[in-house]
């Protein structure tokens, strides 16, 4: 079994996006959440884009936090420069170099040739390693879809030059997993194993996790991902979602993590207040219905047994799961109620609630306690008569 490592990246590539932007004092407050979830690295920002960036980066920094901190930087010397001095007060820190990985890139963004983003590689790890830089990452711009040639030749000259790291990623989220695998293969082997191999890969077409494991399985280290997928347009690789993957199938191909799932929802129910995030009640983990079944067929199953229509287990994430009353939902759902709240139940009794229930407009106000407590009270005294003794707590 090997470990893998997770980057968090929630502060500089999730925080970029629309919506998502931080102040300097909730983003140092989120990467001591982060931190406890058990992340290896912490991307503080981007420090030479903006004073804030800069601050935050450096503050966080300062914090003593377990995982490494990184910075991100453009191949410029003014950006790595910033991002050495942002970072020198880590325990632990990296450097992430930004790189042109893809022909599309080198065409139409940067308008240059190859032997210019070769050189590019090779100069920007030396000027990082001349000012004091430990642990460089080279991040390869839109590397799923650039040619291996193109990969291997940017790739060697930063190795040669010192880099310790290099970062394949899918910045269009253009992959499917069978080839992005092959291709994080194809560079483990050219790399060997004396160098970190690390994916990010974004979700335009809702594959990022699955890419992402995929880069896994090829002989990646380490995954590159946000707190609730955040990150531009369609976001990052879900930090919960991956880890979760990792946690219920990973054994079958080697993996495990550190990661420490309850804390791991906590830093993203933080998340999702600092930033009002509107997420999805379906989403994985972390949405409001997750872990909640209104269908009759599901509920009298998992009455029996939890197993037989839940195979993530809510507890492992400090959830809870619910059995709720809809149109759609049995008898057992409203026995299950009644026992639930201590209150007496007959057949007769259940039978007419349900009825009357299913019949309702608002069928889903019996989800909440007192509702359904004087729905209860009212059927209740209409089949026995008046009650004789309180019946049931509010």
């Amino acid at each position: 079994m090997r470990t893998v490592k997770f980057f968090d990246t929630t502060l500089r590539d999730g925080e970029q996006a629309p919506g998502n932007a931080m102040s300097v004092e909730q983003r140092v407050e989120l990467a001591e959440w982060i931190d406890l979830a058990g992340v290896d690295y912490i991307e503080g920002g981007f420090p030479s884009c903006s004073q804030a960036d800069f601050e935050a980066t450096k503050r966080i920094s300062e914090l003593g936090l377990k995982a490494t901190i990184c910075a991100f930087a453009r191949a410029k010397a003014a950006d790595i420069e910033c991002a050495i001095r942002a970072t020198e007060d880590a325990a632990k820190s990296q450097i992430q170099l930004l790189l042109t990985g893809s022909e599309i890139h080198l065409e139409k963004k940067r308008r240059f040739s190859l032997q210019d983003a070769v050189d590019e590689a090779r100069e920007s790890v030396r000027i990082a390693r001349a000012n004091g830089a430990k642990h460089i990452s080279l991040g390869c711009e839109d590397a799923a879809r650039g040619s291996l040639d193109m990969l291997k030749q940017v790739i060697s000259a930063g190795l040669e030059q010192g880099a310790d790291c290099v970062v394949l990623a899918d910045t269009v989220g253009a992959a499917l997993p069978n080839e992005f695998e092959e291709k994080v293969r194809a560079i483990r082997e050219f790399v060997g194993d004396g160098v970190e191999l690390s994916v990010h890969c974004h979700n335009d077409m809702g594959l990022a996790v699955a890419n992402t494991f995929a880069g896994l399985v090829g002989g990646a280290d380490c995954a590159q991902v946000s707190l609730c997928g955040i990150g531009e347009r369609a976001g990052n690789t879900a930090m919960e979602e991956l880890a979760t993957v990792i946690r219920y199938r990973g054994h079958e191909v080697g993996m495990q993590s550190r990661l420490n799932p309850v804390q791991m929802v906590e830093a993203c129910q933080k998340l999702i207040s600092e930033i009002s995030l509107v997420v999805s009640p379906q989403k994985p983990l972390i949405g409001r219905y997750v872990f909640s079944t209104a269908a009759g067929i599901h509920i009298s199953g998992m009455l029996q047994d939890p197993e037989c229509y839940e195979y993530v287990s809510p507890e492992d994430y400090g959830r809870k799961r619910e059995y709720l009353i809809s149109r759609l939902s049995g008898r057992s759902v409203i026995a299950d109620r009644l026992k639930k709240y201590n209150l007496y139940s007959s057949p007769e009794l259940v039978d007419r609630m349900y009825r009357l229930i299913t019949k309702s407009k608002e069928v889903h106000k019996y989800n909440n306690k007192e509702q359904f407590y004087d729905f209860y009270i009212q059927q209740k005294r209409h089949i026995y008569g008046q009650l004789n003794v309180e019946d049931g707590v509010r």
